[in-house]
Order: C-alpha cells, then structure tokens, then sequence
C-alpha cells in the first residue's frame, strides 16, 4: 500500500495496529473486544492513529431503532496521536464513506461521548450530522489488575460483577466505579432512517471542554464485543 505523502488518508488495518494505537492514544489504554473494522489513519504521509468500528457491546443495540444486530454498527474507538492535523470530524466522515460502501445492508452508525473525560461530542459529531439522542443511563465500571473494564464484560467473562466475588476470586484489590451518562449519536447511513432518527432527536447539549485535538482522550466511544456478522471493509479514501 503507497501512503500519499500529502492530505488525509484512511485505509484499513490489522487488529495489532489497531491495538497498539488505541494502548498509544485512547483514553481506556485498550483495544475494543470482539471483530470489528479496524481503519489506519495517516495524515500528511504519516501515521496518525486509528478508528475501530463494531457491533457495540450491547446485544440488544438495534431494538430502538427497530433494526437487527446486523443493520447497525457502533464507533468503538478513535485513537489518535497528538499533534494531528485533519479534525476528527473529517477522519470520521471518511471513516463512515468506507463503512457505508463496504457495508450497504448498515442502516445507523452510533457513538458515544465519554463526559468523565471532558467529552460532549458536538465537535466531532455535530459537524458530521449525527443526531444527538440524549444521555445514556448510569453505568459501572470496574477496575481489576489495574484496568478499567466495563461490568458487562466482567459478567460475560466470569459470570458475574459482584464485587466481593471478584476481590475473593479474580483480584483482591477490584473497585467498583459509578460513571455519568454518556452522550449517544446516531448517523443514518440510508435515507429510510433519516425520519426516524429525526424524530428521536434532542438539544445538542451544552459546550463542555472537548477539543478536536489529538491528546489521549480525545478520541471518543467505548468498548464492544463480538459481532454478529463480520463487517466488510476494501477501500481506502484519500481525503
């Protein structure tokens, strides 16, 4: 693959790429579990980071859209390095031409705000045409052997998130950690879900201390699990 020396340029990558960007620049310091897409973003003839999309960590991801599993898809990751140049508004709007072509039985891309790092999504979405869908509800986390892991994960893994199970069986020193809301977005990918998404829309919410810059935490979206079915990715765009 010839990488142009000038300009934004997205093409896909391997899982380990991927892994070792989302270690490098995002927030959570780990890749999303489970196939996804995994897309190289090199900005000016180098390297810049990358962005994983997925099923979502959410079995039930499509039920109020009234899709599928396989007809919806979630922004797991954008890791970037600092000091890029193209806005990740324009990354993701690449991102999602690729998703788009390669993938035409998709009907809603979504993606998630994180409000712990500062995040509010307008910046990056808001500028794409993502509908704002409000906040999620509250959700845990816990931290075992050092790493922050979302409960559903610990339950599929163990069997449970009780904590004094884990701290008898898996790690003394597990903590529970009570997280705010997120923000969700959803970008319609066909023109039958413009209307729907239109109608479940609300107030893009107030200017927090997001920036579109390249510091770990920037890059926003949380982790997902397995897919269903594989996405399909054999593109790259030269934005």
């Amino acid at each position: 693959m010839t990488v142009p020396t000038t300009g934004l340029f997205i093409a896909p990558c391997s899982r380990e790429a991927a892994d070792f960007d989302c270690r490098a620049y995002h927030y959570t310091g780990c890749l999303s579990s489970g196939r996804a897409l995994y897309f190289g973003v090199w900005d000016g003839g180098r390297h810049a980071g990358c962005v994983v999309v997925s099923r979502g960590a959410c079995a039930n991801i499509g039920r109020p859209f009234g899709l599928r599993q396989d007809q919806i898809a979630e922004v797991t990751r954008i890791a970037l390095r600092p000091g890029h140049r193209a806005p990740v508004s324009q990354v993701l709007a690449v991102v999602v031409r690729l998703v788009r072509r390669s993938n035409p039985g998709l009907q809603v891309l979504i993606s998630y705000s994180d409000q712990r790092q500062g995040h509010d999504g307008r910046g990056v979405y808001a500028a794409g045409g993502w509908t704002y869908l409000g906040e999620t509800h509250r959700e845990a986390t816990l931290r075992l052997h050092g790493r922050e892991v979302h409960a559903r994960t610990v339950s599929s893994k163990f069997g449970t998130r009780d904590l004094r199970w884990l701290k008898t069986n898996i790690d003394p020193n597990a903590v529970r950690i009570d997280c705010p809301p997120k923000h969700k977005y959803a970008l319609a990918l066909t023109p039958a879900m413009r209307e729907p998404l239109a109608q479940m829309a609300r107030p893009y919410p107030t200017r927090g201390r997001e920036a579109e810059g390249g510091r770990p935490g920037d890059p926003l979206g949380r982790a997902g699990s397995s897919p269903s079915r594989p996405l399909h990715v054999h593109e790259a765009a030269h934005a």
